[in-house]
């Protein structure tokens, strides 16, 4: 069985790196930072302002797998009353405009390359305020690539359980290998089993993760090879981070990621100002925390903005 699943993982694995022409170029938005009349690729914004305009700061916040940015609506209205300025930033192939739009492939790794229009954009917007990224689960893994590969442009990284090794990881491969027996490209209902697992303890997240119809639920093995392969990105990633201050944060009740498989993630990056927050929650401690107790969310957005506010100083902003 070992053998067959290996043999898949490579074959998606190939698909994976041919030219995909199955990517249509969408961008849609509540607010974007621009409007082009030929949208170039399929990143979008909606934003959360400062009711001042203050520059505090930046932070461009990634989903995690299958939601979309509206996830951080509570985290980042917080964030702003606090006087930072948050967009969220859309990761291909997810969003309710995506089957619309043609967006369907689910491609972190194109997310990383939309990042470096996103961080430009910004820093016309905002020329004298410190730009930081920040994401959860996948979007976590999409805010260290991109970290790595603009680490220059950055002032910080903002990271919850964002490791690739998960609980029942073996069974989940090969759950895809016999669905993928019936097509790489045919999707079926994976979202609902994800859903199960991450709020196997918060049933009013479950309730809420599921009844949010702009979330995604139908993903094929291509798909989920795809996402697989860019998740086992992290750790070179992590190793070249010399330079860029990193928060991780990680729930220790994750019924999700291995919390000590974020732990070992976190020994592996290259910079000496790192700092691993381990908090009493599950697997989404960024997103949807308007399931949280106001005291709970104040907490969480006051030990980020603390920690914002540290490295803003000592950056000169």
């Amino acid at each position: 069985m070992r053998f067959f699943l290996r043999v898949l993982v490579m074959a998606l694995g190939i698909f994976c790196l041919l030219p995909n022409t199955a990517i249509a170029k969408c961008a849609v938005s509540e607010k974007e930072l621009e409007q082009p009349s030929e949208p170039k690729n399929c990143h979008v914004y909606r934003s959360w302002m400062p009711s001042d305009r203050s520059e505090s700061g930046v932070l461009l916040c990634v989903h995690g797998f299958g939601l979309t940015g509206d996830a951080y609506t509570t985290l980042a209205k917080k964030l702003a009353s606090k006087g930072f300025t948050v967009y969220a930033v859309k990761v291909r192939g997810f969003g309710g405009d995506s089957d619309a739009r043609g967006c369907t492939a689910v491609d972190p790794a194109g997310t990383v390359v939309d990042m470096a229009e996103v961080i430009e954009q910004v820093k016309q917007e905002h020329p004298s305020a410190p730009i930081f990224l920040l994401g959860e689960s996948m979007g976590g893994a999409t805010a260290l690539q991109s970290a790595e590969r603009y680490k220059e442009q950055i002032a910080g990284l903002i990271l919850s359980a964002p490791a690739a090794r998960r609980f029942k990881g073996n069974r989940e491969a090969a759950k895809v290998f016999l669905h993928s027996l019936a097509g790489p490209n045919r999707n079926y209902d994976e979202g609902s089993n994800l859903i199960r697992q991450a709020s196997s303890q918060d049933s009013a997240l479950a309730k809420t993760w599921e009844s949010d119809k702009r979330n995604r639920k139908l993903f094929s093995p291509l798909d989920l090879a795809r996402f697989q392969l860019f998740m086992n990105k992290n750790e070179p990633a992590a190793a070249n981070l010399s330079g860029v201050p990193v928060l991780m944060i990680q729930g220790v009740e994750d019924s999700l990621v291995e919390p000590m498989s974020t732990w070992n993630l976190f020994l592996k990056i290259g910079s000496s100002d790192k700092t691993l927050l381990a908090i009493p929650y599950g697997h989404l401690v960024l997103e949807y925390e308007r399931l949280l107790s106001k005291k709970d969310v104040e907490l969480i957005a006051g030990a980020i903005s603390s920690w914002i506010s540290a490295r803003s100083a000592t950056t000169g902003n």
